[in-house]
Order: C-alpha cells, then sequence, then structure tokens
C-alpha cells in the first residue's frame, strides 16, 4: 500500500492548455488534478484527453508528488470518453469525481476501474494472510 500524501496544495491545470500542462511540470506541487471538466470548452474536451494522456505517458515531473485527472460527472454523459483515454497512461495516480450525485456514480466509476485495470482493482478483495 502506497503511503498517504497530505496535500497542503491542489493545482488545477485545464487539459486543452498545452502551455498550463507545459509549467505544471516546473513546479513543486503536493498533486496536480489536470482538468478536463470545467476549464475545459465542450470543442476542446476530445483534444484536452489527449494532451492528458500524452502528458500522464511521460516520466513523472520531480516536483510533483501526485498526478490526479479531474473527469467530466458521470451526468454529463463524458465521464466514459474521459476515462477510457487517461487510464491507458501509466502515471496516473487518482481520479476526481466532480458532481457526485448518487452512490451509482461510485459504481459507474468502480465498475470503470475493474475493467480498465483489473490488476490494480481486483473484483473481489484479496484473503488477508
Amino acid at each position: 500500500m502506497a503511503a498517504p500524501i497530505i496535500r497542503r496544495a491542489l493545482l488545477y491545470v485545464p487539459g486543452s492548455s498545452k502551455k498550463m500542462l507545459d509549467k505544471s511540470r516546473t513546479l513543486n506541487v503536493d498533486c496536480v488534478a489536470y482538468d478536463l471538466e470545467d476549464s475545459v470548452t465542450p470543442e476542446k474536451k476530445d483534444e484536452a484527453r489527449q494532451n492528458l494522456r500524452h502528458l500522464l505517458e511521460q516520466p513523472r515531473a520531480p516536483g510533483i508528488r501526485e498526478q490526479a485527472v479531474r473527469i467530466n460527472s458521470v451526468e454529463s454523459g463524458l465521464a466514459l470518453k474521459d476515462l477510457q483515454e487517461v487510464l491507458k497512461a501509466p502515471n496516473l495516480d487518482a481520479i476526481v469525481l466532480p458532481k457526485c450525485n448518487s452512490a451509482s456514480d461510485l459504481h459507474f466509476l468502480t465498475d470503470v476501474l475493474r475493467q480498465a485495470l483489473p490488476a490494480r482493482h481486483p473484483s473481489s478483495p484479496s484473503p488477508s494472510p
């Protein structure tokens, strides 16, 4: 199990801005939440997903302790496309789920994680030794 991270600050960076994405890699920050939601206009959503996948395929910048992606809400109908793209990248630490309106939103996210990353998210817990 990974050690917990105490987050003193959370930096949000729009996934559609290559300039801001590049700048984020030069900073010393506890957690960067790369945003696919409110800071990205509808016509830039696909570009932002591709930008984030490319960024998260690169080795982690030395000043960043945790890399998260804030996806679009489940209700928006865009969350699955967001997850299908960013979960392919190896250097993603966390998903931020906005506007969670019900337990079914969490079940949706859990089901997608288990499907996309079965080794990290097994369907049933490992037996205790």
